[in-house]
């Protein structure tokens, strides 16, 4: 067999017919422009000395073996995000001697298989193993590579890749002709740090958006490195201080309120400031402030009619609703306890010796 049969074979058992390419959820749904121009933008990001030095210490500081850890985590990073149990991304070709003309296609498409039970370490080997016999097949043209694969391509003929991987150490840089992605993950060894150049096409993402992203790759990066055997399902992409930020700065609700009135006296203040704004709405009908009132001081007075005296316990068994609210408001106004049940009435009359009235 010919080594163009063995790539072709090679490259036509990687894919099925319903395999797609793997992307960020768009912020955009719709272009504000017409032609097949892409409009690229980027943040840059230096990840965190603590992941920096933990790369560079696994990886022996080769950059074959750095791109393959950043490569792993990229991947993780998309599962978190999207919940794909196929990877499918782009890769750049590696050239075998400086400005090799034989190869006849820039990028390669890696698949692997990912789920929330995995472990860093175990995809890293099948990223690794996959990463290899993709550059040993890699001298095939694009087209037939992605015979069985469901790829787009501009006006141009350049593949459209939804998301790219690539490290300046060991890639040719591409150009837009040769390759369109909505987001290139691009690596570049300075220093002591590996710096991140984010690339991303404006009309599908905005800018914070993508610095979230590359916020939760470093702190991915951190947690996977100092626990490569760590199931993806408990890695936390929040770090500490967002994670504050969206528990407590973010849900801090606290506001004054007098603390000599009741819920209900509160409510009837806004009847006499709004009495005919909406107060309550539920799908296609609503009550004013004006009708909540008239309706729940009338079952007040049926309840207090009753014989139900301030402080007992007065059940409400009904789904959502307009007459829901003015239940819970007649009950407050009469003085009783209240509680909603749907289900399990019989134990909780049983414990509370609920009277049932009709």
């Amino acid at each position: 067999m010919s080594i163009f049969k063995k790539q072709e074979s090679y490259w036509a058992s990687r894919f099925e017919d319903d395999d797609v390419l793997v992307h960020l959820p768009y912020c955009k749904t719709t272009s504000k422009h017409s032609d097949d121009t892409q409009h690229q933008n980027y943040i840059y990001k230096p990840l965190s000395a603590d992941v920096s030095h933990k790369i560079k210490t696994m990886s022996r500081n080769t950059p074959m073996a750095i791109y393959t850890i950043l490569l792993t985590g990229v991947q993780c990073l998309l599962y978190k995000y999207t919940n794909e149990n196929k990877m499918i991304i782009g890769i750049p070709t590696m050239e075998e001697r400086k400005n090799d003309l034989s190869l006849s296609n820039k990028v390669l498409i890696l698949k692997n298989n990912i789920d929330h039970a995995i472990s860093f370490k175990s995809l890293f080997n099948q990223v690794k193993t996959r990463l290899t016999e993709a550059i040993q097949h890699q001298r095939i043209p694009f087209r037939k590579m992605v015979e069985h694969l469901n790829v787009q391509y501009d006006s141009n003929h350049s593949p459209l890749i939804h998301t790219l991987v690539s490290l300046n150490e060991i890639h040719p840089i591409l150009d837009e002709k040769s390759v369109k992605a909505a987001t290139v993950f691009h690596f570049d060894l300075e220093n002591d740090f590996v710096h991140l150049k984010l690339l991303y096409d404006e009309d599908r993402y905005d800018r914070d958006y993508m610095v979230q992203v590359a916020e939760h790759l470093d702190q991915l990066l951190s947690v996977v490195l100092n626990q490569p055997d760590l199931e993806l399902s408990q890695v936390d992409m929040l770090s500490e201080l967002h994670r504050n930020k969206l528990l407590f700065d973010f849900n801090d609700t606290t506001v004054g309120y007098p603390q000599n009135k009741t819920l209900h006296q509160l409510f009837e203040e806004q009847v006499e400031q709004t009495p005919d704004h909406p107060a309550v709405i539920f799908e296609n009908k609503q009550l004013t402030y004006r009708e909540l009132n008239q309706q729940s001081n009338q079952l007040a007075r049926t309840l207090q009619a009753q014989g139900v005296q301030a402080g007992q316990f007065v059940g409400i068994m009904a789904e959502r609703s307009l007459e829901m609210i003015v239940g819970l408001f007649g009950i407050l106004k009469a003085g009783e306890l209240m509680f909603q049940s749907i289900q399990n009435i019989r134990q909780i009359v049983f414990t509370i010796s609920l009277r049932i009235q009709k």
